[in-house]
């Protein structure tokens, strides 16, 4: 393949060969701000084959004329119902059929950084080399003050478009309902409620579940996104410990209310019941321990586009168990970048992320699990919006109970402690709201939770004695 340098004598793509070209159309179609930036320095007969030009030429005539850059789906309409019924046109609406479909289902992997940068590059290179052509007799005729403005502009093409939000300028936009905060609930009203969580888990948000190994995290999870799903939600679910089947049951359980031990004696009763209960759609996918990263997951959601689906929840059971993308020996610094990647592809996907967390040994023996208490690296804690913890010691488990403890919220408050009943044949979990005539459910007054915090410095201050005593 020819460097971007190359082929500066020929100003086209073709010295790049069909595949690299396809690649780039790829980039602007699935990329918006990559589209913004090569609109103002792409020229379309860069493209050696006319059915390229054609889908270049209609996605950028679309955000010109509408502001805004058509899905797949209408830029193949748009173009479907322009082209006329002549042989060639037929022919170019196949070649356009197929290119979108290949798009769908062969993502670009590892080489969108390249096929971007270099890209752009050459496109930016052309539009100077026009611009020190055009200033030719201008540079004769002395006229230095216009040479200078077209070649600041030329540089300029191609450049990113997102200055940020213009504070004093953008009043109505930041407080209008089409830029809110787009929420997924959690299924919890009390979460939920304005206040703590304000609706839900937002899009480009990082909710993360914390406990001892064994507690009911996954559980958790799962209660999550059978909610969000019959809320009309779609939802994708990542499962890095247990099967796609055995988190399919758990679902079915969740949903229906039919025990796990009998899911398999009544899948009569559950395929009756559930395609009334929503209207968003599930997939689960499982990978190995360490078997996947970032990148892995996202080629997988742009292999489910071909299949219409879009998620709005992913769920990640659970992030600890992912691997970087870039190489680390310590797991500590391996952790952060995992979550660091995890919360900018909700951003760039614009999509709720919830994942769980498994706490050091401290947090055992303790009635609340604090932010102290997190495994390997503090900086999960740090990168994560919303933090969840969740207790449930031997005792817990035979009543059914747990404490849940909203340790972080950068979206409400938080240090609110709850009682959680827990069903794990059923998947259900409830929070509990406080009654004076229940003397088990938590006191949820400042004076309550105070005493309930005593007790748990406490308790960590006696773990401390035991473990300086060994």
């Amino acid at each position: 393949m020819s460097t971007p340098e190359e082929a500066q004598e020929n100003p086209s793509f073709v010295n790049f060969g069909r595949t690299y070209q396809e690649k780039v159309i790829q980039a602007i179609i699935e990329d918006k701000d990559f589209a913004e930036q090569m609109i103002e320095v792409l020229d379309v007969t860069f493209f050696d084959q006319k059915y390229m030009r054609i889908v270049t030429d209609y996605y950028f005539a679309h955000y010109k004329q509408y502001d805004t850059f058509p899905s797949a789906q209408i830029l193949t309409t748009i173009i479907y119902n322009d082209l006329g019924d002549q042989n060639e046109d037929t022919i170019l609406r196949e070649q356009v059929r197929e290119f979108i479909t290949k798009t769908k289902s062969e993502p670009l992997g590892g080489d969108e950084k390249y096929i971007k940068e270099s890209a752009l590059e050459f496109c930016k290179k052309q539009s100077l080399k026009g611009a020190l052509i055009e200033c030719v007799d201008l540079i004769r005729d002395s006229k230095y003050d216009q040479v200078t403005g077209i070649i600041k502009k030329a540089i300029e093409r191609g450049n990113p478009k997102n200055f940020g939000h213009d504070y004093f300028n953008e009043i109505e936009k930041r407080h209008s309902e089409a830029h809110a905060r787009q929420t997924v609930p959690t299924g919890w009203e009390l979460l939920d409620k304005k206040g703590i969580l304000n609706g839900g888990l937002a899009r480009g948000e990082l909710g993360t579940i914390m406990g001892v190994a064994g507690t009911g995290k996954s559980m958790f999870l799962v209660h999550i996104g059978a909610h969000a799903l019959k809320a009309g939600y779609n939802v994708l679910h990542y499962t890095l410990e247990l099967s796609e089947v055995n988190i399919g049951i758990r679902y079915d359980a969740c949903l229906t209310g039919i025990s796990q031990n009998d899911a398999h004696n009544l899948k009569d009763a559950i395929k009756d019941m559930l395609p009334g209960m929503t209207n968003g759609r599930l997939f689960i996918k499982s990978y190995p321990t360490k078997g996947a990263n970032i990148q892995t997951l996202k080629n997988h959601i742009r292999l489910l586009e071909s299949r219409d689906f879009k998620p709005d929840l992913i769920i990640v059971d659970y992030a600890d168990i992912m691997r970087s993308t870039r190489g680390f020996e310590q797991k500590r610094f391996e952790l952060e970048s995992v979550y660091e990647e995890l919360r900018a592809m909700g951003q760039e996907l614009n999509l709720a992320i919830w994942t769980a967390s498994q706490t050091n040994r401290s947090g055992v023996n303790s009635d609340i699990i604090d932010l102290d208490m997190i495994g390997e690296s503090f900086a999960k804690v740090q990168i994560a919006d919303v933090v969840v913890t969740f207790s449930r010691q031997q005792k817990d488990k035979l009543k059914k109970s747990g404490k849940v403890y909203i340790a972080k919220n950068r979206i409400g408050q938080d240090g609110l402690i709850l009682k959680a009943r827990i069903d794990t044949e059923t998947v259900s979990i409830a929070l509990l709201e406080p009654r004076e005539d229940d003397p088990e459910l938590l006191d949820m007054s400042e004076e309550g939770q105070e005493k309930v915090m005593k007790t748990t410095l406490r308790d960590k201050f006696d773990n401390f004695k035991r473990d300086v005593g060994r």
